[in-house]
C-alpha cells in the first residue's frame, strides 16, 4: 500500500487532520487503538471565546472562531451528520461590579463578537443563584466529538483507511520514504495525545497533561438550549445528557475517578444552581497539554517524514480547526506555522538533549 500521510491516533486532533488531508486529496491512513485514553471521547466539546476567571478573551479568539464554524460545518457537509451546536453561554454575575463592568465593555469594539446582551435582573430566579443577572455570550457552543470520532472512523474503514492497532513505533523504518508494515508513506504524523510523549522522537517535548473529570446528572434545566457556566459548566448535550464540569488536576494524572473531584465539581455547581441534582456517573480523561499551553505543531528537527499535531489540551474544539488548516497548507507547500505553534520553538532542548548524551557516551 502506497500512501501520502499515515496519521498515528485519531481523537479530536488525528481525526480532523484525516479529514483535512483526504479533502485536498491526499490519500492517508490512520492507525488508532479506540481502548486506549482518549480524552476526546470524555471532553464534553465546548468552545467558548471567554476564559478563565477574570473573564478575558481566549487567546487568538479573533482567528480561531471564525475558523471554527466553518471548519465544522464543511465536517458536517461532507459528513451528513450534525455535529456542531452553536448555544448561547449564560454565566451569572455574583456582584453588581461585575454586571458594571460588562456593562462597560459592551461598548467595547473588542468585545463586540462575543457578548450577545448582558442581563441587569435575574433570567432564571427558581433554579439560577443571579441576582444581579449575568452575561449572554454568542460565538460559543459545543462540538459533538464522539458523534465525530464514530462517522470519521466508519468512512475511513470504508476506504481501508483505518487500522485499529496499538501503534508499534519499533516498526517503522525512514528512508526517502516511510514504511510501517508494509505500508510505504510519504510521512507520517503523531496525533496520538498521550502516547506521543513516551515516543523516543518526541519524549523530549515539554508535555503538561491534565486529568479533567465530568459527572452525568440527573436534573432539571430551566432552559436546554443555554449552556450555564460559573466555575463548572452545566448543559444538556444531543444525547439528552446533563454534563457538568470539570477539574484540572496535573499532580495525580491518572485515569482513577475521585471524591474530591465529584465534590469539587458538585461544590461550585451549588454556588449557583438551585436544582437539585443526581450524579450518574463519573468521567476521567487525561488531557495532552504542554508547558506553555500552545499546541505541539510542526516536522521533527532531524527526521523529516515525521511530524506531530498534538498537545491541544483542554481547548481542543476551538484550537483544531484553524491549527489543522495551517498545518496542511505547511504540509503541502507554505513556508511557515504560527511561531507560537511550531515545535521549533523547543528544538534547542533536542539539541542539548542530544550533546548531552553523545558527551556521557
Amino acid at each position: 500500500m502506497q500512501i501520502d500521510y499515515l496519521i498515528v491516533g485519531h481523537g479530536l486532533a488525528g481525526a480532523c487532520l484525516a479529514f483535512e488531508l483526504r479533502s485536498r486529496g491526499q490519500k492517508v491512513v490512520v492507525v488508532d487503538l479506540p481502548a486506549e485514553n482518549h480524552s476526546s471521547r470524555v471532553a464534553a466539546g465546548l468552545y467558548n471565546p471567554v476564559t478563565g476567571r477574570k473573564m478575558v478573551k481566549t487567546w487568538n479568539a479573533d482567528k480561531l472562531f471564525p475558523a471554527l464554524e466553518s471548519f465544522y460545518q464543511r465536517v458536517e457537509e461532507e459528513y451528513e451528520t450534525k455535529l456542531l451546536h452553536q448555544i448561547p453561554i449564560y454565566r451569572p454575575f455574583f456582584s453588581i461590579e461585575e454586571q458594571n463592568e460588562w456593562m462597560g465593555k459592551m461598548a467595547d469594539e473588542k468585545f463586540n463578537s462575543i457578548i450577545e446582551k448582558v442581563s441587569t435582573r435575574s433570567e432564571f430566579g427558581d433554579s439560577i443563584n443571579d441576582p444581579f443577572g449575568g452575561i449572554w455570550l454568542k460565538s460559543c457552543g459545543y462540538f459533538d466529538i464522539p458523534a465525530f470520532l464514530e462517522v470519521s472512523k466508519r468512512i475511513l474503514q470504508k476506504e481501508s483507511s483505518y487500522i485499529e492497532e496499538e501503534f508499534e513505533e519499533e516498526k517503522l523504518i525512514f528512508g526517502e520514504r516511510g514504511n510501517y508494515k508494509g505500508i510505504d508513506f510519504g510521512k507520517i504524523i503523531y496525533a496520538n495525545g498521550l502516547s506521543a510523549h513516551s515516543s523516543k522522537y518526541f519524549n523530549w517535548l515539554p508535555f503538561h497533561h491534565l486529568k479533567g473529570e465530568i459527572l452525568d446528572l440527573e436534573t432539571s434545566l430551566p432552559n436546554m438550549e443555554v449552556v450555564y457556566n460559573r466555575g463548572v459548566f452545566i448543559f444538556n448535550n444531543a444525547q439528552n445528557e446533563i454534563r457538568c464540569g470539570s477539574t484540572y488536576e496535573w499532580r495525580e494524572v491518572n485515569l482513577e475517578p475521585t471524591e474530591s473531584g465529584k465534590s469539587e465539581i458538585l461544590e461550585k455547581l451549588n454556588n449557583f444552581f438551585k436544582n437539585s441534582v443526581e450524579v450518574k456517573s463519573q468521567r476521567v480523561g487525561i488531557r495532552p497539554s504542554t508547558r506553555d499551553r500552545r499546541p505541539f505543531v510542526g516536522i521533527h528537527p532531524e527526521q523529516k517524514l515525521l511530524g506531530i499535531f498534538n498537545g491541544l489540551g483542554s481547548k481542543g474544539v476551538s484550537l483544531a480547526p484553524y491549527f489543522v488548516v495551517q498545518f496542511c497548507d505547511y504540509l503541502l507547500g507554505e513556508p511557515k506555522l504560527d511561531k507560537e505553534v511550531d515545535i521549533n520553538r523547543y528544538f534547542s532542548i533536542y539539541w542539548n538533549d542530544k550533546e548531552e548524551s553523545l558527551n556521557a557516551d
